[in-house]
């Protein structure tokens, strides 16, 4: 774990000031303040963010690459998707796609690649290999 990633992780559940990884592989070393506005839910929220996130993120990936793992036919659905939901897919594929590199560990690229899989867009074992 980094703190940068963790960072992200939290302040997607969290007001957050600061955090701190000690020793990557080890939670225990792992802590962070909230924000003066964090409710004790967030707070919690962010303690579970600690506690479940993932030791071993899954990284970056340059946004060419990530493309370039779709088949033409997953991304000739993904292209329809986007024009028949009034543009919802195109948004959420854009916000993910407009960066140079894909943060895998971060909410909004989850959320596409769950929201492919409940569209049929991609199986669970093809969005598992592509967002990967």
């Amino acid at each position: 774990m980094d703190a940068a990633t963790l960072h992200a992780a939290i302040a997607d559940v969290s007001p957050i000031i600061s955090c701190s990884v000690g020793k990557a592989d080890d939670r225990s070393t792992w802590t962070w303040a909230p924000g003066e506005t964090a409710t004790q839910a967030q707070k919690d929220a962010g303690d579970n963010v600690i506690a479940t996130i993932p030791i071993d993120p899954l990284g970056a990936v340059p946004t060419g690459d990530f493309i370039a793992r779709w088949s033409n036919a997953e991304y000739l659905a993904l292209q329809k998707r986007r024009t028949s939901d009034n543009g919802k897919m195109a948004k959420d594929w854009d916000n993910v796609t407009s960066d140079p590199v894909i943060n895998m560990d971060k909410k909004k690229t989850k959320t596409l690649k769950d929201n492919l899989v409940a569209d049929g867009i991609l199986t669970q074992a093809r969005a598992d290999e592509i967002f990967s």
